[in-house]
């Protein structure tokens, strides 16, 4: 919107031959006031130097409306050197996000599977574990995690319905997570309803409307970009190419007003696959 603005005003200026559009980029701001600057510097550490948020609000920098959400290369430095985990360690904590199966892609066992009349073939549950830190901006005064993605699980072609146990077992038995947020949209919320009522005090139930997800964008595309979150390395397994993947592939739609973003799965084929966000979105639940 500043971007347009800027753009109508300069034409007008040239007509009018006086100078009505003034660019401060921040760091012009900061050398009169340097309490300002120490602020935009401690926001770069938490959402990197090219989040759209930086870019757009504090560099005057037009962006684009939609793209990809993640720059390929930050996708790859995303993977770390840790092996995938089989068990929890001693002395870490682990969080858990669960992104469940949309109700909307899911099949009858009598539908055809070759017709799909046009949609998406339905989308996984999926869970990520990850070991959590913290390090401490001292600017803005508050805790920033550091994911380490140790396991994950999914259950593809499988009613959401059924897998609810095996996700509890998962999270709560195996890895002894402190701290789960489970995906409670559509079919979710009474899933997450039910494992949220065995452990009240350890689980949140996150609905997430437009607002909430647009948030829940930014927070991850911010870790990625100042190295908050990180993958183990290639297992060989399914699962490791799919995070890498839906990371790769996931989209930002539109730019609103404030910041506000709308993302996701691409909506077409990508080299004739059908690519979701489930990893993505699971990734996300886990960072909040």
């Amino acid at each position: 919107m500043l971007h347009q603005q800027g753009v109508r005003l300069e034409e007008l200026q040239r007509k009018l031959g006086i100078k009505l559009v003034h660019v401060v980029p921040w760091w012009k701001v900061a050398e009169a006031n340097p309490v300002y600057g120490e602020t935009v510097e401690a926001l770069i550490e938490e959402l990197g130097p090219t989040h759209v948020l930086i870019k757009t609000h504090y560099e005057c920098e037009p962006a684009e409306a939609n793209g990809n959400m993640f720059e390929y290369h930050e996708v790859s430095a995303m993977v770390s050197g840790h092996s995938r985990q089989h068990s929890p360690r001693d002395g870490s904590y682990y969080v858990a996000g669960v992104d469940f199966c949309a109700a909307r892609d899911t099949k009858s066992e009598h539908e055809d599977p070759f017709n799909n009349n046009g949609k998406k073939p339905r989308d996984s549950t999926v869970v990520t574990i990850a070991e959590c830190n913290f390090v401490w901006n001292k600017v803005l005064n508050k805790k920033m995690p550091v994911l380490r993605v140790v396991d994950c699980l999914q259950f593809q072609d499988k009613d959401p319905d059924i897998c609810v146990d095996d996700v509890y077992n998962f999270v709560f038995e195996k890895w002894h997570c402190v701290r789960c947020v489970l995906d409670a949209q559509g079919v979710g919320a009474g899933l997450a309803e039910r494992i949220r009522m065995r452990r009240p005090k350890q689980c949140t139930a996150l609905n997430i409307g437009f607002t909430v997800k647009s948030d829940l964008g930014h927070k991850l595309v911010g870790a990625v970009k100042s190295k908050r979150f990180h993958l183990y390395r290639d297992d060989g397994r399914e699962e490791f190419q799919q995070y890498l993947l839906q990371f790769k592939e996931c989209r930002r739609y539109e730019l609103r007003e404030n910041g506000m973003i709308r993302w996701g799965g691409p909506r077409h084929k990508v080299n004739g696959q059908d690519i979701h966000d489930d990893f993505v979105l699971s990734a996300a639940y886990a960072l909040e």
